[in-house]
């Protein structure tokens, strides 16, 4: 088990480097129906874990779908604050999900803030 390396920046924020790593049982299936992403974003980091269910369709359309959006929703200046920013998110991925797909997805996230505030939903 490998541990987060933590270091502090001049500017007093922490810099978290880390290590991701999936396994699938291939005697079972021939594709990978689960993912692991990060994105930065302008105004902070962005990580997702996503367990497929079925297959990996929605699997990819979710998280493709969640960053996107929320790269978006983070950059506008308005008065929403982060946890609406992600419930919107989360809406608009279930419900683009349920009306194209028939397997499944179950997704966590990460947002950690410019200010270094750790943000989850799932």
């Amino acid at each position: 088990c490998m541990e987060p390396l933590i270091t502090e920046t001049p500017n007093k924020l922490l810099t978290l480097e880390y290590v991701a790593a999936s396994w699938q049982n291939y005697m079972h299936k021939s594709y990978q129906e689960d993912k692991i992403t990060h994105i930065q974003l302008p105004t902070g980091g962005f990580f997702g874990v996503y367990d497929g269910h079925g297959s990996n369709r929605t699997n990819n359309n979710v998280s493709s779908f969640l960053q996107n959006h929320l790269h978006i929703f983070f950059k506008q200046s308005d008065k929403k604050t982060t946890q609406e920013k992600l419930e919107d998110a989360f809406f608009q991925a279930e419900k683009r999900a349920l009306a194209n797909f028939n397997d499944g997805s179950t997704a966590v996230v990460a947002y950690i803030d410019e200010n270094n505030v750790l943000h989850l939903a799932w």
